[in-house]
């Protein structure tokens, strides 16, 4: 199940907020619950390393 909560169009950078319910999924947690995907949800994921920092890239999930 999915479905689109907040639509907003522009120029160059349109907003669309959808939410998706996968009722097959083990348990995946999201901030909205268990089984529930964003397609704004985001991750951090290890970057590139150097002597003086640690990078970490946020990840945006696009697909539903």
């Amino acid at each position: 199940m999915t479905v689109t909560d907040s639509e907003i169009p522009g120029r160059g950078f349109p907003f669309k907020l959808t939410r998706t319910y996968r009722s097959r999924r083990d348990g995946e947690r999201s901030i909205l619950g268990y089984n529930w995907q964003l397609n704004y949800d985001e991750y951090l994921t290890p970057g590139t390393y150097s002597e003086n920092h640690h990078v970490y890239q946020a990840v945006q999930r696009l697909g539903g």
